[in-house]
């Protein structure tokens, strides 16, 4: 199974940036994060990245994330399956972007910088634009599900997602 998860990289992202966690530093592990996880006993090259099932080939994904190597990892996952992914750094690019290009899928962090994705979310809505959105957030309590809900996200992904669960909930609405 491809079993890859952003908890692979979540030692590398509790350091700071230029930091030397096990003696890499930053910039070796960002230019080589495709390399590594080509490589890794993780990426099962015979599963879902050769299913039709599981593949969104030419869907346009809006990833709206404001932590570069999520950001990074993300792109890995729905680009190794077929997507065609925008980054915005913050809710008020993802709205900008939102607007002035169609996307089949957005996928919203919540907390960022400028306008949160909740923010950022019920904008896009107010817009009339209908592009499904879907919050990737790490932070889940009954009362922020609700308030994501009520903002006009269809869905929520728990970070760390796996990839399979990131296609799944992507193919349901698109």
């Amino acid at each position: 199974m491809f079993k890859i998860s952003l908890c692979l990289y979540y030692f590398f992202i509790m350091h700071e940036e230029g930091s030397e966690p096990n003696g890499f530093s930053e910039k070796e592990i960002s230019n080589n994060t495709k390399e590594d996880l080509n490589q890794s006993d993780y990426l099962d090259a015979s599963s879902s990245q050769n299913s039709s099932v599981n593949r969104i080939d030419g869907i346009r994904v809006l990833l709206a994330e404001d932590y570069l190597m999520n950001q990074r990892l993300i792109t890995m996952m729905l680009e190794s399956n077929g997507a065609s992914v925008d980054i915005a750094n913050d809710g008020k690019e993802a709205f900008q972007m939102a607007k002035h290009s169609a996307y089949d899928i957005i996928l919203m962090d919540l907390n960022m910088p400028n306008i949160n994705g909740i923010q950022a979310a019920k904008m896009i809505k107010m817009f009339s634009i209908e592009t499904p959105i879907v919050c990737l957030t790490a932070d889940v309590n009954d009362e922020i599900v609700e308030n994501i809900l009520t903002s006009g996200m269809k869905e929520i992904i728990s970070k760390p997602c796996q990839v399979d669960d990131l296609l799944k909930v992507i193919s349901k609405y698109i």
